[in-house]
């Protein structure tokens, strides 16, 4: 402290040692730089990577030690086969690809480790290992720190030695081969190898060559001897390559060889008929031909397929008849090499065709005096597709023993007659050599050769006849037949083969030439006639045959019907109206005589032939006994039975009635039942056989008449008018007509289509038609009343009342008018033509406040009016044309307020009215006439308003 010192302290130092220091290496510390140079040989083995012996590793570290040793090798160039490995066991390196690895555990020291790197052997196993320089390039670590590389080079070089074995390089081989090859020709070329670069071997063929067919040739195999063959063989070689340096050394190498027959066609034969898929044959069967596609080529529809193993069978079913043989081209492919055949088949026969006959039907015709023995063609022929004996054939005949068969010819063998057969059927039989047949129907006409007369069947002998003497001309009495005996008995007789006529006197008789039928030809008298009946055969032979035919006219009493008294004929017509009951009877009751006969009567029949409404009609009778009545509904059919005098049965008829009941009320009925007239027919029956009376005939007439006179029927709706269809007669007044214009219904007079008269007034009143269709048929009114129908333009309708009525046949035919004719109000009415067929009308005409276009045409016939005549308030009415025939007006004619009336020359002409029975009054018109046409008629007094003026301007 600066004077003295202090006591000495102990101070310990402890050292910790640290890894600072890197390792060194060297491979080769004799040499200068850390490197080594080697060489590998071929064969040797492993070669050391480092100097044995001069391996140096160093560390600046004390107690230094080697964690790990790494090595990466470079220029490698046999992948796998080269390694780095230790000869020290139990530390084996972890390799990555080229980099070697080696782990100490623990942990090496750098003595040890020099140890272990000069264990390091680099080697190649590689066959033949490639030449050049690898290098190994070596570090170690300690745990911390790498040390430098040092690089082992080595340098390789390969010397060959003969260490492998030659081998096939193909251990296969297939090769077709034409038969016609020459000796030596080479078959096949083996591919031979060795890893050495010498290539040391000798083939040798083991198996498959016992006849010696090939050899082997350097590394060949050639033909030894000849091939020629007429099939296709095959031949499996086995080859066997040894190395004579290398015992066990061998490979084996198998050759496949085909050789193709020289002939390239193939012949089979087949039978016809088989079924689909049948076999046709094998073109190759040789063992050991490999299985290959074989295609037939030509034709390309033949009707054969083939397998791989080349067996052929059949598509369809082959006929011999149509196609005999079939070529075939084949084409297929062994071992790479395309084979051509062709193929030749040939279809047997068999029996598989009938004999054909050219016709399955043969005719002929023969005479029937023909000999037997005779033969003859019908044109058979036969003919079998077949061939040899299947298509030799023969002929037979079965169902006949008049026919044979010689050749193809028909022959008779036994006699042949018309008159017993004249036709015959039969069979002939073609059988073929194996036993298969056919058969055609052959018919033989036998023909006549006429040898007989006719023969009377009917009468077979003379024949006697009774006719009543009322036998009316064309009554038929006989038939007379003959026959012809020159006939077939299975053929029906000719018409005309026989005629027939009466050689003697026919009297009131005559005979049908061609059937025999002896009839009335006048009206006979009483008296026996004998009549010769000759038949001839109009063949041309002359041949005839004779009958006699007694004819006894007798007189007779049949009992004869008259309905309809004293006037002409027996029937009569009644009429059926509307009425209840419904009936009527069919003969007056104060007619005699309706049944006339000298014998009593035992029966009569009447009946309705045509009834149309079923059982709505029948017969009723009601007659006194000891006759009685009973009627068949279903034939609508009344009979009148007892045995009485015609008297009696003259009074019963007279109860009979026809009724219908339906005619209570005709609305109910069709129009077509109405129509048609019913017949009824009326027989009486004798109780003697004197035959029944001609009939007599009662026409009953249905009459469509309805109401009755003075009767009013209202019609007010179109429906109502819709049930009044069929009638025909309204025997009353018709009233048309709607309480209003507005909402009536009626506008159609179509339902009245039947309607032909109305005896009484005809009214149609406020009704919206626009004209009178439907009363086209109507042929008369007792009066006509038209008013107030507003749409009505015309009556041209009514025209039916004059069909066939013009003024050149002015008759009965016109209508002559029993009451008045009122056309009033009808504003758009525009004519009256109509009324044309109007003569007279005993009340008025009154034509008031309508349109009236211009004339009066319609009225053109009429002559007399009995009433007034009123012409009022009609605007357009501007002439009298039409009014011509006028010639007398029985009360006031009255002429007034037509605003366009211009003059009434009409009434002037001949013949011109004659006399106004009261007033003549023409008011407020524009007249304008230079006749005073009024001074020659003959009326009561004359009123005109305002005076026409004279002369006209």
């Amino acid at each position: 402290d600066g004077m003295s010192w202090s006591a000495p302290v102990a101070v310990t130092i402890n050292f910790t040692l640290i890894n600072d220091n890197p390792p060194t290496l060297d491979l080769d510390s004799t040499t200068a730089g850390n490197g080594f140079m080697t060489m590998f040989q071929e064969g040797l083995g492993g070669v050391p990577i480092a100097s044995i012996g001069n391996v140096q590793v160093m560390d600046g570290d004390i107690d230094a030690a080697i964690h790990q040793l790494i090595i990466e090798l470079t220029g490698e160039e046999d992948g796998s086969e080269e390694e780095i490995i230790s000869t020290q066991p139990g530390n084996p390196p972890d390799r990555s690809q080229n980099t070697f690895t080696f782990t100490f555990s623990p942990p090496k020291s750098l003595s040890a480790t020099e140890a272990f790197i000069e264990s390091l052997r680099y080697n190649n196993d590689a066959t033949d290992p490639t030449e050049g320089d690898r290098q190994a390039h070596v570090r170690i670590n300690d745990g911390i720190f790498d040390s430098n590389i040092a690089t082992a080079k080595v340098s390789i070089q390969v010397t060959d030695v003969n260490e492998n074995c030659p081998m096939f390089n193909v251990s296969s081989y297939s090769k077709t081969l034409s038969s016609t090859a020459s000796v030596n020709d080479v078959v096949v070329n083996l591919i031979i190898s060795d890893k050495d670069e010498t290539i040391i071997f000798q083939a040798t063929i083991t198996d498959g060559n016992g006849a010696g067919l090939f050899s082997i040739s350097e590394s060949n195999v050639v033909v030894a001897s000849s091939l020629s063959s007429s099939q296709f063989t095959a031949h499996t070689l086995t080859v066997v390559l040894t190395d004579s340096q290398q015992a066990g050394c061998s490979d084996t190498a198998t050759v496949s060889i085909v050789i193709v027959a020289s002939s390239s066609q193939f012949n089979f034969n087949v039978e016809e008929e088989q079924s689909s898929g049948a076999v046709v044959g094998q073109m190759i069967t040789a063992p050991g031909i490999p299985a290959t596609t074989y295609t037939i080529t030509s034709p390309p529809s033949a009707p054969f397929s083939i397998d791989t193993q080349s067996e052929i069978t059949t598509t369809a079913v082959l006929d011999r008849e149509t196609v005999p043989q079939h070529t075939l081209t084949v084409q297929f492919t062994i071992y790479s090499q395309l084979v051509t055949v062709t193929v030749q088949i040939t279809v047997d026969d068999i029996n598989d065709n009938d004999p054909q006959f050219s016709s399955s039907f043969y005719s002929g015709t023969i005479p029937e005096d023909t000999v037997t023995g005779t033969t003859f063609s019908v044109g058979i022929s036969v003919s079998d597709s077949d061939s040899g004996v299947n298509g030799q054939w023969t002929l037979s005949v079965s169902g006949t023993t008049k026919f044979g068969i010689n050749g193809v010819n028909i022959e008779i063998q036994q006699a042949l007659d018309y008159e017993d057969q004249c036709s015959y059927t039969f069979q002939v039989i073609a059988t073929d050599g194996g036993g298969r047949t056919a058969t055609a129907n052959v018919q033989i006409t036998v023909s006549n050769v006429n040898e007989l007369p006719p023969t009377f069947v009917n009468p077979i002998n003379d024949v006697h006849l009774d006719i009543p003497e009322t036998a009316q001309p064309g009554n038929d009495v006989i038939n007379v037949t003959a026959i012809d005996p020159d006939k077939c008995p299975s053929e029906p007789r000719a018409a005309g083969t026989i005629s027939y006529q009466i050689t003697n006197d026919p009297g009131p008789f005559t005979i049908h030439a061609e059937t025999g039928l002896i009839e009335v030809n006048s009206a006979p008298s009483v008296g026996v006639f004998s009549l010769t009946v000759q038949a001839n055969d109009n063949d041309g032979s002359g041949l005839t045959a004779d009958v006699t035919v007694n004819i006894t006219v007798e007189a007779v009493t049949k009992p004869v019907v008259d309905l309809n008294g004293p006037d002409s004929g027996v029937d009569t017509s009644v009429t059926l109206s509307e009425s209840n009951p419904p009936q009527v009877t069919l003969v007056e009751l104060n007619t005699v005589g309706v049944v006339q006969s000298a014998a009593l009567i035992g029966s009569a029949t009447i009946q309705i032939t045509n009834a149309l409404d079923g059982t709505n009609e029948e017969l009723t009778a009601n007659p006194s006994a000891p006759i009685t009545s009973s009627y068949n509904p279903a034939s609508h059919t009344l009979t009148l039975e007892g045995e009485a005098d015609a008297a009696a049965y003259s009074d019963a008829l007279k109860t009979v009635k026809y009724q219908h009941a339906l005619m209570t009320d005709i609305t109910q009925m069709t129009g077509s039942s109405l129509s048609q007239a019913r017949t009824i027919e009326v027989i009486a029956f004798s109780t003697v056989n004197d035959g029944p009376s001609d009939t007599a005939v009662a026409t009953v007439h249905l009459e469509a008449k309805h109401c009755t006179p003075g009767e009013d029927i209202v019609v007010e709706t179109q429906n109502d008018l819709n049930t009044y269809a069929v009638v025909q007669i309204f025997d009353c007044n018709l009233r048309i007509k709607c309480p209003s214009t507005v909402g009536c219904t009626i506008n159609s007079l179509a339902p009245l289509s039947n309607l032909q008269v109305v005896t009484g007034e005809l009214e149609m009143t406020k009704i919206m038609i626009g004209n009178l269709y439907g009363l086209h048929n109507l042929r008369s009114f007792g009066g006509l009343i038209l008013d107030n129908n507003p749409q009505l333009t015309s009556t041209a309708q009514l025209r039916s009342v004059i069909t066939s009525r013009r003024r050149r046949r002015r008759d009965a035919h016109l209508l002559q008018v029993s009451g008045s004719i009122t056309i009033t109000n009808c504003g758009i009415l525009e004519n009256v033509l109509g009324l044309t067929g109007i003569l007279s009308i005993e009340g008025n005409l009154d034509l008031d406040n309508n349109q009236l276009s211009g004339n009066l045409y319609g009225l053109e016939n009429l002559e007399t009016i009995q009433g007034d005549l009123t012409i009022v308030m009609n605007s357009q009415l501007s002439n009298f044309n039409g009014l011509e025939a006028l010639q007398s007006i029985g009360g006031t004619f009255i002429l007034v307020s037509n605003s366009n009336l211009k003059n009434v020359d009409a009434l002037i002409t001949t013949p011109a009215i004659q006399s106004v029975g009261e007033i003549l009054m023409l008011f407020n018109n524009m007249l304008c006439t230079d006749v005073d046409f009024w001074e020659n008629v003959t009326t009561g007094d004359v009123l005109i308003q305002p005076p026409i003026p004279d002369p006209c301007p």
